[in-house]
């Protein structure tokens, strides 16, 4: 069966609990696998100021985690995101699993009705019809470069013949019956070649023993059936555990042994050897002192003169003798091969974190995670590979969590499958559920591009799929195509705007940013001809929230502007209103026509919709007021005339048959006359000026 793009969710043995640990060698601990995550590989050091991407997809892991976990929460409600993905869980139905076929865990079957059986056949074969018939109308290179064709003919049969086996109480058991075996048959022939080169030597260690529980978790056991299963084996060729003091957590430990060999182990075990200044006889002592004294093995570790020939001596093993040979002269990484030596020797030594020795890895990540130092220093360990060089020698079900990257996205994804109630650090700030991080979002916009890039980066969408909450990392994509696409967001802005998208995601009682005007509408029915208008219209952000906004009209009708065509509003800096002014120039319209268009003020959000109604009119008024102006104007000028011509002829009587001044007065009266005329002359030019004529 094909992977899925989703990250790693921890696996269930029989029921899905969000609280469930893995603890290495314990008899209820369940597994699982992971991959790598696909792109760059992301740095341990804080995120830097890039505009935000998508948060990265899930790359392939086990598809068997997350059909877990949707089988626990009672079946399908709707398909799941990451079907549409060319990677994801849909090829569930390729399986030869009947269960796996309709996305239910077989291991749960006691829990499965034959309701959500029905209900599981209902919602794929809807998606899976629906996707033929996409491909039967023209899109068949797409549908077929996503699913091939022949899964896409065939998933109808093999739905059908599905839920045929699981459609009733008594199949369903009788399947789950005939799965379980077929598991187990299959996982015991992988390791049973291993086995017998065990029991061929007489005796099994608890390194055997974990190279044998690998491959089998790989094969699709679980480590307590594997531990049973070899037992029992042995058992039946007369192996017996030898120790003192059994230890019934660790049963590989018990130095399990036909009678021949423990009869050439005692015979060995009187062997002592000298190893940096004490006496060791056996290989676990060796690593006794080799943790004790770090610094002084180094200088002994340097070559193979030392250790591989005491080696030889307390196992008379060349094999063994050659194992640590190959450590010393391949690792040149001083501190690896310390490491690799000291748990070669011993699976059982502690691992030493922050001045502590851990023996168990969930003890050491709950350490590691009650401060950001210890937090970010466990990072720098898993990418340098100390804790999967301890992990491999002393709990090996629990290395097969380690992806192979060993970057932060690598580490994260191992921390939640160990435990997914780990909490999230957002560099140094620690947070328990998705919801704290969006409360403390609401509260400190100063965070918001951090939160952006570890999006981007890819760090908490492997926290909210390790923890159920996968919906979050594709609603969150998709919101973010949109405002990617919406082109209004500079780099910055375009941080601030995903970081909210997040908080709108994580939080449903937050409202998405609403803009409201002081306006429903913008009528002017009598614009004067001539005449320029101005009209503001207030727009103000109604809750706590950052948002951008295009304004523009509907209708470009010359004559007829806005002031700004872009806004932004952010409350969190108090900028929460802005002014639109929209300028009507009359003496570009034409007159008695009516002007219908509408205001867009559009975000990612929605558009507020402000309708204008316009229309252009005779100037009355205006016309009215400059006659009066000019009338007045004029009557003042012929006043003033008459009023110095009665100074000058000292004459304050009707000018009627006054001829004498005429007669004998000519060229005074032709001055009088001139003046007159280049007055109104002037006046003329005066007006033209002044009314821009």
């Amino acid at each position: 069966m094909e992977g899925s793009e989703d990250k790693i969710i921890p696996g269930e043995n029989s029921s899905f609990s969000p609280s469930q640990k893995v603890i290495p060698g314990g008899q209820n601990a369940t597994y699982g696998t992971s991959k790598v995550l696909p792109g760059e590989d992301a740095p341990l050091e804080k995120p830097g100021n890039n505009a935000p991407r998508p948060a990265p997809e899930a790359s392939p892991t086990d598809i068997k985690q997350l059909i877990a976990m949707s089988t626990s929460k009672g079946g399908l409600q709707v398909i799941p995101p990451d079907f549409e993905n060319k990677n994801g869980s849909w090829s569930s139905i390729t399986s030869t699993n009947p269960f796996e076929i309709l996305y239910l865990d077989y291991r749960q079957y006691k829990s499965i009705t034959p309701e959500i059986v029905q209900n599981n056949h209902r919602i794929i074969a809807e998606f899976w019809a629906d996707k033929l018939l996409i491909m039967n109308r023209g899109a068949r290179d797409q549908i077929e470069k996503k699913y091939t064709a022949v899964v896409v003919t065939g998933a109808e049969k093999r739905l059908q013949a599905a839920f045929n086996k699981l459609k009733t109480t008594a199949s369903l058991e009788l399947t789950f019956q005939q799965v379980d075996e077929k598991r187990l048959t299959d996982g015991f022939a992988a390791i049973a070649d291993l086995i017998d080169l065990s029991v061929q030597d007489g005796d099994i260690t608890e390194n055997k023993a974990n190279v044998i529980i690998t491959r089998g978790l790989k094969n699709g056991l679980e480590s307590h059936e594997i531990e049973r299963y070899i037992i029992s084996v042995i058992q039946e060729k007369g192996f017996n555990p030898r120790a003192e003091k059994p230890d019934e957590t660790r049963p590989f430990r018990n130095l399990w042994m036909t009678d021949v060999a423990w009869a050439a182990y005692q015979k060995r075990a009187i062997i002592r050897v000298e190893w940096l200044d004490e006496y060791a006889s056996s290989l676990e002592e060796l690593g006794d002192i080799t943790f004790r004294k770090k610094e002084k093995s180094e200088y002994f570790l340097r070559d193979t003169n030392f250790l591989p020939p005491l080696v030889n001596k307390l196992t008379d093993s060349a094999s063994r003798t050659a194992e640590f040979q190959r450590i010393i002269q391949e690792e040149k990484d001083a501190e690896k091969k310390y490491l690799k030596i000291l748990y070669h020797l011993n699976p059982a030594l502690p691992f030493r974190f922050r001045g502590e020795g851990f023996t168990e890895v969930d003890q050491l990540l709950e350490h590691a995670c009650e401060k950001p130092e210890s937090f970010w220093e466990a990072a720098d360990f898993f990418s340098k590979d100390y804790l999967q060089i301890w992990l491999s020698e002393s709990a090996p079900q629990v290395m097969m969590l380690a992806p192979e990257k060993r970057d932060a996205i690598g580490f994260l994804t191992f921390l939640y499958s160990v435990n997914r109630n780990y909490p999230f650090y957002l560099n140094n700030n620690k947070f328990l559920s998705p919801e704290d991080l969006a409360r403390s979002m609401k509260t400190n916009q100063a965070m918001w591009v951090n939160v952006a890039q570890h999006m981007e980066n890819g760090y908490l969408p492997v926290w909210f799929k390790a923890i159920g909450r996968s919906d979050i990392n594709s609603r969150y994509n998709t919101h973010l195509e949109s405002i990617i696409g919406s082109g209004l967001y500079d780099a910055k802005e375009l941080k601030l705007a995903a970081a909210q998208t997040l908080i709108l995601i994580i939080d449903s009682s937050v409202t998405v940013p609403t803009i409201t005007a002081d306006v429903k509408q913008i009528t002017l029915p009598e614009v004067e001809g001539g005449s320029v208008v101005k009209s503001a219209v207030r727009l103000r952000i109604q809750n706590h929230a950052f948002v951008k906004a295009t304004v523009k009209l509907d209708t470009q009708i010359e004559g007829i502007t806005i002031s700004e065509s872009e806004l932004t509003f952010n409350s969190y800096t108090h900028d929460s209103e802005r002014e639109v002014v929209v300028t009507i120039n009359s003496a570009q319209l034409i007159k008695d026509r009516p002007y219908s268009l509408n205001l867009l003020i559009q975000t990612s959000y929605g558009i507020v919709d402000i309708p204008i109604q316009i229309k252009v009119v005779f100037p009355k008024r205006a016309v009215t007021i400059k006659l009066a102006q000019y009338g007045a104007a004029t009557a003042l000028y012929f006043g003033l005339f008459r009023y110095l011509l009665s100074l000058l002829l000292n004459y304050d009587d009707w000018l009627v048959g006054y001829s004498y001044v005429t007669g004998n007065y000519p060229f005074l009266v032709f001055l009088l006359f001139a003046g007159f005329v280049s007055g109104g002359a002037y006046s003329y030019k005066l007006v033209k000026k002044l009314e821009k004529i």
